[in-house]
């Protein structure tokens, strides 16, 4: 679980989502929104493939490292059920991020 507790770790401490690709020019850039607030990472010239990725993964790490987390702890306590509920919820909330952000726009 150290694994999981470092990139949550990380996740916490790297600019906020939902992170976005948005065609500008000259640049497509990958944008994040906080509370009204934008802030821009300029990726490449043209964003393209690899941009969706970063904006996508970015956008759902929180509700994936839910997801790993409650995993973990099933392999710890197979029989468990509060393990189990948590890893249903967490699955849900992984579905409503991708709902909300797909493909990580």
């Amino acid at each position: 679980m150290a694994s999981i507790e470092a990139l949550r770790t990380l996740e916490r401490q790297a600019t906020p989502g939902p992170w976005e690709v948005r065609d500008g020019a000259p640049h497509d850039v990958l944008t994040s929104w906080e509370e009204g607030r934008r802030g821009k990472l300029i990726i490449a010239e043209h964003a393209g493939p690899d941009g969706a990725l970063i904006a996508a993964t970015r956008n759902a790490l929180p509700a994936l490292l839910d997801v790993a987390h409650a995993a973990a702890a099933i392999r710890e306590n197979p029989a468990g059920k509060n393990e189990h509920r948590r890893l249903h919820a967490a699955l849900k909330r992984l579905d409503a991020a991708e709902a909300l952000h797909p493909n990580g726009q």
